[in-house]
């Protein structure tokens, strides 16, 4: 069923995970190994054909390879996403989006994401991210999309109808919405907005970053490493893993370090002691 990943490519992700699970064995923490774990149950589930589950664990195979910075290829993320995709699986679909989206795995094409958004949300079982998604699009008019108020805030609040405490980027854009009863006239209007919110609540910190982005990467680098360390904890490991990427990739060290030291000053100068409280097991 589906695409088959060339030999070489299988011996490489189970080396790979062998490798992992010998260094956590070793002297990584146990929530590695349960990552290292949780991988290879979803390798051998999916290479001993285990027909009910199949589509769910190339779907969850795809996001760990697109996402968790021990092994992440974004060729085989593409190649396990597409399986999902290809068997209509919403996650899969609304992960296709992202990755179209981002631009990592594949050409960025926002227009191409919207599609795939809007696919994933016409399927059984949508996750709620994929409505934050489109609500997203309708908010700040991004690629083709005509911003509108009445669409970004219908698809909001099925995000936070479906995903609670955690559709956070839902919960923000709300209160936007429900605060000033227009759209924000640009992203800046927004990102300010949203940094001034961020002074009391750390949902905030993960959804600036996301919204600088594609705007600014060292001033969402900033906001991203606050949500490693500070964020909810559904929020730090995301976060890290971002983080991860951008100092691997899109930044220089004297940025990124630039920006840590920035944004740990503007939380000593901006928020209250003991407002929000470090995570040891989330630093990048």
């Amino acid at each position: 069923m589906g695409i088959d990943l060339p030999k070489k490519i299988i011996l490489f992700i189970l080396s790979l995970i062998f490798i992992i699970l010998l260094l956590s064995a070793a002297n990584a923490s146990a929530k590695e190994q349960r990552s290292a774990e949780k991988l290879l149950d979803s390798l051998i589930g999916y290479y001993t054909h285990d027909k009910k589950n199949h589509i769910v664990h190339a779907t969850n195979l795809g996001w760990d390879f697109y996402t968790d910075i021990k092994y992440r290829n974004f060729e085989i993320a593409l190649n396990f996403t597409k399986i999902g995709a290809e068997d209509k699986h919403p996650y899969a679909i609304n992960n296709f989006g992202v990755m179209h989206e981002e631009g990592y795995a594949v050409d960025k094409d926002l227009n191409k994401a919207f599609d795939l958004y809007i696919e994933a949300s016409k399927l059984p079982g949508v996750p709620w991210f994929t409505y934050s998604n489109l609500g997203r699009y309708f908010l700040l008019g991004i690629g083709n999309v005509d911003p509108s108020f009445d669409m970004a805030k219908e698809h909001f609040t099925k995000a936070k109808e479906l995903g609670g405490e955690r559709a956070t980027t839902a919960k923000i854009y709300l209160q936007w919405l429900e605060e000033k009863e227009r759209l924000p006239n640009d992203y800046m209007e927004l990102a300010l907005w949203m940094e001034e919110q961020a002074r009391v609540s750390n949902d905030v910190f993960i959804n600036l970053g996301w919204l600088l982005d594609d705007y600014n990467k060292e001033n969402a680098y900033e906001w991203f490493y606050l949500a490693s360390l500070f964020g909810p904890s559904f929020d730090q490991t995301r976060a890290t893993e971002i983080t991860t990427m951008m100092e691997l990739e899109f930044l220089e060290q004297d940025d990124f370090m630039k920006g840590r030291h920035k944004a740990l000053r503007w939380l000593a100068e901006t928020v209250d002691d003991n407002a929000f409280k470090p995570s040891s097991a989330c630093q990048s």
